[in-house]
């Protein structure tokens, strides 16, 4: 089975259709030293977006941190714990290090999309553990995100171990506003109204998140979000 076909599987597993169009999950991390099992004394904080591209088979990273203790020496994603949001895991993805993050800095950003169709995108030990091929792995990862069972965390000179870390948690995805996983014109009606009538949104469309209509991340639903859905919408 190709990789393509597994990831249509985990899309469906979900509860969405696989078709043609885009299909996107969106995690987040808030990072800080009291995430850490056991917690640093780390005042560092950062966060971190992940997207899983469930057509290109993409991992899109995210990350901004600032207030190191020490320089930044490597930054992965980890995982799988045994249970959600506790723990502590292995290197999941790209061993030893995120591609190009920023090291040796105490404040920094990064943003990189990694090819996760490959062996590369994963640690060696992950491939394993997870049933010894990248397609096995892939599966692994995409459960592990969608389960809570993975944290994005940044290791420095002085605590070698891991300075600060948060668990990626599922959150809607940007312009989504009627909670189907794709960003269509079927959308439009929903943004609109979470734009003029909150409430009302709430009530048409139980169960989804109004701040998916926060498409510029300023944690407020306004006009200035108009622009920005219109590039979902139109891929520009």
């Amino acid at each position: 089975m190709s990789i393509r076909n597994r990831m249509c599987i985990l899309i469906m597993a979900g509860g969405a259709a696989c078709s043609a169009l885009a299909h996107e999950q969106l995690f987040r991390a808030e990072l800080g030293g009291a995430n850490m099992s056991p917690p640093t004394p780390s005042t560092a904080h950062g966060h971190v977006t992940v997207i899983v591209d469930f057509d290109l088979v993409t991992l899109h990273v995210q990350a901004s941190f600032d207030d190191l203790s020490s320089g930044a020496t490597r930054a992965r994603i980890h995982g799988l714990t045994p249970i959600a949001f506790e723990g502590v895991a292995a290197s999941a993805v790209l061993d030893p290090s995120l591609p190009s993050f920023p090291l040796g800095v105490t404040a920094g950003i990064y943003d990189a999309t990694i090819d996760l169709t490959t062996a590369d995108a994963y640690s060696p030990a992950f491939i394993v553990a997870s049933g010894g091929t990248v397609s096995d792995a892939l599966n692994a990862l995409i459960a592990g995100l969608q389960q809570g069972r993975t944290y994005f965390q940044i290791d420095s000179s002085l605590m070698p171990s891991g300075e600060v870390r948060g668990f990626l948690v599922q959150h809607g995805l940007p312009g989504d506003m009627n909670c189907d996983e794709v960003i269509t014109v079927g959308d439009i009606a929903g943004f609109v109204l979470a734009l003029t009538d909150p409430a009302a949104y709430a009530i048409q469309y139980p169960g989804c998140d109004e701040h998916n209509a926060d498409i510029n991340g300023d944690e407020f639903v306004t006009v200035g979000d108009i622009g920005g859905f219109v590039s979902l919408l139109t891929g520009r």
